[in-house]
């Protein structure tokens, strides 16, 4: 799993997902980032409420200078909305990302709720089309869920791929 910043940045002296896409001169990007970002402030920074504000604004300054970059090419992108992770199986039975409290969990759904308003401004800005991969349950359907209660199993990845084939059509 990516986050945003690796996304954009890279990681560890290795080239950003976005350059790496424009070397392959792609006329199509897929972009659902942001599960990871999450995950990560609440389980290693115990954000107070200035700091999950600034998260936001990394987001979107991320979210958006990835999409100048592809657009610039000539790359269609299309960006996909994200879950509430804190209704997650994993995330209601505490079995993972221990480090994230029940507290935190509440504040992880807030945070989500101004990421998708992020990922709405910026399909609006950039007149992107916007598709919600796990709509209609998916990832609190434990049917549709792998073993680790956080992932999608094979019917589950079913349903996300239809929710992109849709959005392109």
């Amino acid at each position: 799993g990516w986050t945003a910043e690796m996304m954009l940045q890279g990681y560890e002296g290795q080239p950003s997902q976005v350059q790496r896409a424009l070397n392959w001169g792609p006329n199509l990007a897929l972009i659902w980032v942001g599960s990871n970002d999450l995950w990560y402030l609440y389980e290693y920074n115990n954000p107070d409420p200035g700091t999950e504000k600034r998260d936001v604004e990394q987001y979107r300054q991320r979210l958006s200078e990835s999409i100048q970059r592809l657009q610039k090419r000539k790359c269609q992108v299309v960006l996909g909305l994200l879950d509430d992770q804190a209704q997650r199986p994993v995330a209601l039975k505490g079995e993972a990302f221990t480090g994230v409290s029940r507290a935190e969990l509440n504040r992880m759904s807030t945070q989500v709720k101004a990421y998708n308003e992020v990922l709405r401004e910026l399909a609006r800005r950039f007149k992107l089309r916007l598709v919600n991969p796990g709509e209609g349950g998916l990832f609190t359907d434990r049917a549709r869920l792998s073993e680790d209660g956080n992932h999608p199993n094979s019917q589950g990845y079913d349903q996300i791929a239809q929710q992109w084939h849709t959005a392109l059509r």
